[in-house]
């Protein structure tokens, strides 16, 4: 999702240095203009939570249904941020 978000937002021409900003520009620049569902912010802000969940605490379990919905809402954006760059080679 992040690689998939970074080349979304170069077709902008925008850069972040921070995850946070990541999420904050994906969703200043494709959903609030509705080239994506608001789901899909929501997903990607959820995948962030989770990542830093996992990275920075000592006792965090993810469990399994857990990792499937991630899974799923992510396949889900990078098919969606790849049907949006293709755009852009059938122009």
């Amino acid at each position: 999702m992040y690689l998939a978000s970074l080349a979304l937002l170069h077709r902008k021409g925008v850069e972040t240095k921070t995850h946070a900003g990541l999420i904050s520009a994906i969703g200043l620049e494709y959903v609030k203009t509705g080239e994506l569902a608001p789901e899909h912010g929501r997903a990607l802000n959820l995948v962030e939570e989770l990542r830093e969940e996992v990275d920075y605490t000592i006792c965090r379990e993810i469990m399994r249904e857990e990792v499937v919905s991630v899974i799923t809402r992510a396949a889900d954006f990078v098919m969606c941020a790849e049907q949006i760059c293709a755009e852009d080679l059938n122009e």
